[in-house]
């Protein structure tokens, strides 16, 4: 069973409430559909996107004395096939999924593995521990990665679809929603108090001392970057024709968009030492020196319009690039 019919089991039929009076976009939505993974949700605020930017072109093109019929053809034309932007959602999907298993499943090896140390001793097998270990991370930062990525949250247009209309938007409001503070708060508490414990154990303080300095240390170091992380919660990313303003708990920076000269994806294994939970992106920037400057920008899946931004910071420095 593949990805595609697996992500679909329970909402494979096409959403009727989109059809249009137009017969040739129709079966182009449909076929597209058929082509995408994901729950009805996730597939409908796509297909969604997809027939707005082609009724606007169509409508377009018939303003310019093109019949239906040959407006609809040309906008078809000139938007790709099915087949391909099939391929290149399934893709994303894809690298999300693999993305978002660490960030769900290491958390969580690593409180479940401390339940069990507290509740069986030190003592235990290292074997079994990391048995355990393994098995907690692999099962539950899979299943909600698929979860997150195929099921629950609404989908966001994949980076081909983002339209000029949506780049000419006078601004893109980026945010977490409530939900994700919620869970930023509980995990303040948890692993604060996790890290908490292993500190105190490296001073042979409470019931972590038995374990040893160098297990407190490594658990230490990996709630510190847990806890570094949780403030993105709060942070907004707005972006308008001519400036950026990145805002955080601790301080607001505005960089007019003339300056932003680069915009690349931080490798996983770099960005697992920066305090980020989610996609670490490097903004270079020039400064007041006239010095190129690089601003560390965490965006995660949960965050609305998260894409758009990224697919306009792209499209903004590919633009610099070639006029260059």
């Amino acid at each position: 069973m593949n990805l595609r019919v697996l992500t679909r089991f329970t909402s494979n039929a096409f959403p009727e409430e989109l059809l249009t009076d137009v017969s040739a976009i129709n079966d182009f939505l449909r076929e597209l559909d058929a082509e995408l993974v994901g729950s009805a949700k996730v597939r409908k605020e796509t297909l969604e996107e997809v027939r707005d930017h082609l009724l606007e072109h169509h409508a377009a093109l018939m303003e310019k004395g093109m019949s239906s019929e040959q407006a609809a053809h040309e906008a078809l034309g000139g938007f790709g096939s099915a087949k391909e932007l099939g391929v290149e959602q399934r893709r994303e999907k894809r690298s999300e999924f693999v993305r978002n298993i660490p960030v769900f499943g290491l958390p969580y090896a690593v409180l479940m593995s401390l339940f069990n140390w507290l509740s069986q001793g030190v003592d235990q097998s290292w074997v079994v521990a990391t048995v355990h270990f393994f098995f907690y991370f692999l099962f539950f930062g899979a299943a909600m990665s698929a979860w997150t990525t195929c099921w629950n949250l609404s989908a966001k247009p994949t980076h081909s679809l983002v339209t000029k209309s949506e780049r000419d938007d006078s601004a893109l409001e980026v945010y977490s929603p409530k939900s994700a503070k919620v869970a930023a708060v509980f995990l303040l508490l948890g692993i604060g108090a996790v890290t908490l414990m292993c500190v105190l154990g490296l001073f042979g303080v409470g019931f972590m001392a038995p374990n040893g300095p160098i297990l407190n240390i490594f658990l230490s170091a990996l709630g510190i970057k847990i806890l570094s992380a949780v403030p993105q919660a709060w942070s907004r990313i707005r972006i308008s024709d001519d400036q950026l303003t990145l805002k955080t708990p601790f301080r607001q920076r505005v960089v007019p968009l003339t300056r932003v000269t680069g915009f690349t994806l931080i490798p996983y294994r770099k960005a697992f030492f920066l305090p980020v939970l989610g996609r670490a992106y490097s903004l270079t920037v020039i400064n007041d020196l006239g010095e190129p400057e690089r601003v560390l920008l965490t965006i995660n899946g949960e965050m609305h319009n998260s894409d758009q931004l990224v697919a306009l910071l792209e499209s903004k420095c590919r633009g610099a690039a070639e006029a260059v």
